[in-house]
């Protein structure tokens, strides 16, 4: 009987990779999806977005590390965006490597052979600590060994201008990283899982209820995997009035199958490159 395959099929991919010019390779990366690009002479001229199952995450990951044509190139400098929901913004005050370390493990379990990294956002200044999984440390090191590390949750900020009272929210295929910025101050970045548009506005009504703050008030700009006037839309159209989705960066030049699709989806991504 023929042994099992772990193949994974991108969901979007796009290769115009110039060998004769240096390259960046940005990675975004959780348990269930890998999103890269390379950024090339003030250009972005590879994407590849890969969703992983949930019982052979590990097996997809590896393959597609190993077997991936644009992963195979020679790169500058490559930037691992960590995306795992296993992070917490602590203020300095409280701020020491054992004290965040266990309060990761309060919250989200012991962490035990993951690996504890922490990042100072200078601007904002606040520390974010977070774990990576053991097995996404290991294939990571392995292939990328001196690779950067950074988490979703410290750039966001950056990407975003933190400019009155706004949601900010990256949606991907089950679940969504949300930020909230109140009258120009950050309030919180957290990642939820659902299942339809009920699931999702539930969570955006709730912080905002939280957080004190009136929905008249309020601007949502969206980037992902959300279409225009789908069920997910509609649903956040019941509560929300001013929904804007997200543009391309316009500091950066775009492969054309780049531009040719909606700006939205992997607008945080190409964004990601100003921030490392």
């Amino acid at each position: 009987m023929p042994a099992k395959t772990h193949l994974v099929t991108p969901t979007f991919y796009i290769n115009n990779f110039n060998t004769n010019q240096p390259a960046q390779l940005i990675a975004e990366i959780d348990a269930k999806h890998l999103y890269v690009c390379t950024f090339q002479n003030n250009s972005i001229t590879t994407l590849a977005a890969y969703v992983f199952d949930d019982e052979n995450a590990q097996t997809q990951l590896n393959t597609v590390l190993n077997e991936e044509n644009i992963l195979q190139q020679a790169f500058s400098k490559v930037n691992i965006i960590c995306a795992g929901k296993q992070s917490m913004l602590i203020p300095p005050a409280f701020f020491t490597t054992d004290a965040a370390k266990q309060s990761l493990e309060l919250i989200y379990g012991n962490i035990n052979a993951d690996e504890l990294k922490t990042d100072f956002l200078y601007r904002h200044n606040i520390h974010n600590a977070y774990k990576v999984t053991e097995t996404i440390q290991k294939a990571i090191s392995q292939k990328f060994p001196f690779a950067n590390y950074t988490h979703q949750y410290s750039l966001l900020p950056d990407v975003i201008e933190l400019k009155g009272t706004k949601l900010f929210i990256v949606f991907y295929a089950k679940h969504f990283t949300v930020l909230l910025c109140k009258e120009n101050n950050l309030q919180l970045i957290q990642q939820f899982d659902f299942s339809n548009g009920e699931d999702v506005a539930y969570y955006l009504l709730a912080m905002l209820q939280q957080a004190n703050i009136d929905l008249a008030n309020i601007e949502l700009i969206v980037c992902g995997m959300i279409e225009k006037w789908s069920n997910l839309h509609n649903e956040l159209y019941k509560y929300f009035d001013n929904i804007n989705f997200a543009s391309l960066p316009g500091n950066f030049e775009y492969a054309d199958e780049i531009k040719a699709l909606p700006e939205h989806y992997f607008s945080h991504l190409f964004a990601y490159i100003s921030c490392v």
